[in-house]
């Protein structure tokens, strides 16, 4: 029998990446927009970038490798494992040119025990890949597009929980956590 799984997005969940993002973008717009008052989740607009734009400014700001965990991130996986899940960690890093070895060496280097590292080609979709993983029991993401994806297109998945964040506030009725801890409760 294969274990349940517990999916985990990257970034703004398992990292914090939000003050990278804010001090690379500070610097290279010269607009000091700092990330609680980012109200939606496309930087684009605010900062007045294309979308090629903004992914210059992740990788000349080297963004994945600066990232450091959240605090409860070790603490959480650790509980998931202990309690018999498969934890995969799951991002839409595809856009970086060496994504899946600096993600993977992301997780090596802070000893993060997961089981999986999953990166989402620019074409992938998030709801595609976790509908192929079998019984995910638990799937956390920063981004509210993901999840509302994840809740109409799949049927595998027990519990969606949003991470909260400025850029994702919404009316829908989606479980909330305002840090991984807060998803013990759903193990």
């Amino acid at each position: 029998m294969t274990a349940p799984v517990i999916v985990l997005d990257i970034d703004d969940v398992l990292t914090v990446t939000r003050d990278k993002v804010y001090e690379a973008l500070k610097l290279a717009t010269g607009r000091d927009i700092h990330w609680r008052e980012w109200s939606e989740y496309d930087l684009r607009p605010r900062f007045e970038l294309s979308h090629e734009e903004v992914m210059d400014v992740f990788n000349e700001h080297d963004i994945i490798n600066q990232v450091t965990p959240e605090p409860d991130a070790k603490p959480f996986i650790d509980a998931c494992k202990s309690a018999g899940y498969s934890v995969v960690a799951l991002t839409a890093r595809g856009w970086h040119p060496n994504a899946v070895e600096d993600t993977r060496a992301y997780f090596e280097r802070y000893a993060l025990a997961v089981d999986d590292v999953h990166v989402c080609t620019p074409a992938e979709d998030k709801a595609d890949y976790i509908r192929h993983l079998g019984n995910v029991h638990l799937y956390v993401d920063d981004h509210l597009r993901h999840i509302t994806q994840v809740l109409a297109r799949t049927t595998n998945v027990g519990q969606c929980v949003l991470m909260d964040r400025p850029w994702n506030q919404t009316v829908e009725p989606i479980a909330r956590a305002y840090r991984l801890n807060d998803c013990l409760v759903y193990l």
